[in-house]
């Protein structure tokens, strides 16, 4: 019989070392999961020892502290920054699959002048760092009078140069007898793609889709920079302005914190081989 290769002395190391690791990652998340479950009150009643004593499972866990931040509208209105990037990160995933899809058919299906050189280009701006791009684009925005608006959160952003080439790279997979034969029985361009070549490309909108929406959802600088009005903010804007509205209340700030959360473990475990595809789909494809 064989022996089970994951007793080996070198499999045993590693498991180690990885179960140290993915511990020293979850223990953060589980004290601030912890500390959410404590009223006011009670957290800042702990000494530095009891406080340690406690992380396991508090004994009077509560969920009161997360129905007092959410049903706080004046202070810290944390209902309202969930609906507002809600809103924001849906309206964003939407029109940059649609967007990004319909540019990467253009890039790699259809033949006008300049395509490779305009596409070269486009993958040259992905070498500057997105912040370089802050000035102008809030001139921009405030010019089209977006400033403290929804919507500029979300126009901005369309049309990522990832997104597109990531989806370009799939539609060269897809064999262009399709294209020919559809456009044979007088199918036009825009035909082809949205009824033979967009159902194909669910496994890559689906990783692109994930992406923007776990990009919006965590956006933290340009919200803080666009946004004035505290009721239009976004969950990850309003967290980072929280301190100064529960002050020492630390339950509240974790509850506030697990809340912001939530979304973004739930699509992940839901989704997580699609975004585990997004490593290879570009790989192997030929241009």
């Amino acid at each position: 019989m064989k022996k089970n290769s994951f007793f080996k002395p070198s499999n045993l190391i590693l498991f180690i070392i990885l179960l140290i690791i993915c511990i020293m990652w979850l223990f953060p998340l589980y004290y601030i999961l912890m500390s959410a479950l404590r009223t006011d009150d009670s957290f800042r009643s702990l000494t530095f020892d009891e406080a340690f004593g406690f992380m396991l499972f508090p004994k009077d866990a509560t969920l009161e502290t997360f129905k007092a931040v959410w049903a706080d509208n004046t202070r810290a209105p944390v209902g309202q920054w969930f609906m507002n990037s809600l809103i924001v990160a849906a309206a964003s995933t939407i029109l940059e699959v649609l967007v990004a899809s319909m540019a990467a058919f253009g890039y790699s299906r259809l033949d006008f002048p300049g395509r490779k050189v305009i596409f070269g280009f486009l993958m040259f701006t992905m070498m500057i760092p997105g912040v370089v791009n802050l000035i102008p684009q809030y001139k921009i925005v405030s010019m089209l009078g977006l400033k403290n608006n929804l919507l500029a959160l979300i126009l901005p952003g369309l049309a990522g140069v990832g997104n597109i080439f990531l989806i370009r790279q799939f539609f060269y997979s897809i064999p262009k007898d399709y294209d020919e034969a559809a456009k044979i029985d007088g199918a036009s361009s825009l035909r082809v793609f949205y009824q033979i070549l967009l159902p194909q490309l669910v496994p890559v909108l689906v990783v692109v889709g994930l992406n923007t929406f776990l990009g919006s959802w965590n956006d933290l600088l340009w919200p803080i920079i666009i946004i004035e009005d505290t009721s239009k903010r976004t969950l990850t804007a309003g967290l980072s302005a929280i301190n100064g509205v529960y002050d020492r209340n630390y339950a509240s700030k974790m509850a506030a914190t697990v809340i912001s959360v939530i979304p973004v473990v739930i699509i992940f475990l839901v989704a997580q081989n699609f975004l585990l595809q997004g490593i290879s789909l570009s790989s192997g494809l030929k241009d």
